[in-house]
């Protein structure tokens, strides 16, 4: 067992550093390194996991602020058609109340 872990923990050290050196060093503390990465490995995936969602989230966040502007948008639009209309009605009923006195 001693071999495989001293095996394991000079690929895992190797992949990581690409160093030689790294690599036998942490091949001498075997199971200990294996550990020790494995720990880190799952602490640093699990902040990863977290920032890719807090990410997803502003992006959502910012799709639903530019939507947002489109109806704002929408609705001002609306609104000021409804007081061109109300306007162009209250035209046309002045001049016809006025030529009735």
């Amino acid at each position: 067992w001693q071999f495989a872990g001293m095996s394991l923990a000079m690929i895992i050290s190797f992949k990581q550093n690409e160093s030689i050196m790294w690599a036998c060093i942490h091949g001498f503390f075997s199971w200990f390194y294996v550990a020790y990465y494995a720990y880190q490995n799952s602490e640093l995936s699990a902040k990863d996991s977290i920032h890719a969602q807090v990410n997803e989230i502003h992006a959502e966040i910012d799709k639903l602020a530019g939507v947002y502007q489109k109806l704002q948008s929408a609705v001002n639009d609306i609104d000021l058609s409804i007081k061109q209309q109300e306007n162009q009605t209250l035209d046309r009923s002045i001049p016809a109340s006025t030529s009735e006195l």
